[in-house]
């Protein structure tokens, strides 16, 4: 029953305007949908070996590009410290219909920023990153965009 109360909580907090039946087909596409994928994916195992675990972990830094500094920040979903001392910086994007190849490049922009401004504040281990996708799209994005991509992308918008 409390699984049931923290969702209805979560509900409330992001669609409070959101009608009973409305939330019952979204609380069963969780249940059947999201929930399982989640319990087998890379990143539920991550967590369940982790020291250390972040969730909604602000990302803040800056990025110079041609003298400028550029002031980005974030939240990443999931940071995972293993024993071992590996990073794992995790975007997590619930879908509701396919991604476009365009939907993919922005969530591994996004990551790929959150390593980079992770790498920044500790260089003694490189962090890995990743996007995991549960619902209709059901994808895991790892290390695709070098944390250099950042720079380039912020580079091409200071050209425009």
């Amino acid at each position: 029953m409390r699984f049931v109360a923290f969702f209805e909580a979560v509900v409330d907090d992001h669609a409070p305007h959101l009608n009973r039946d409305d939330r019952e087909t979204l609380f069963r596409f969780f249940n059947t949908e999201i929930l399982p994928a989640f319990l087998d994916s890379a990143l539920w195992s991550r967590i369940q070996q982790a020291e250390t675990v972040s969730v909604e972990h602000p990302v803040d830094g800056l990025v110079t590009v041609d003298d400028i500094e550029i002031e980005l920040h974030g939240t990443a979903d999931f940071v995972v410290e293993l024993p071992s001392g590996e990073r794992y910086v995790t975007d997590v994007k619930i879908t509701l219909t396919e991604q476009t190849a365009e939907t993919r490049r922005r969530y591994d922009l996004q990551v790929a920023a959150y390593a980079s401004l992770f790498g920044q504040q500790d260089r003694s281990t490189p962090i890995q990153q990743s996007v995991e996708a549960f619902g209709v799209d059901r994808t895991t994005v790892q290390e695709s965009s070098s944390p250099s991509t950042i720079e380039d992308r912020l580079q091409l918008l200071l050209q425009r």
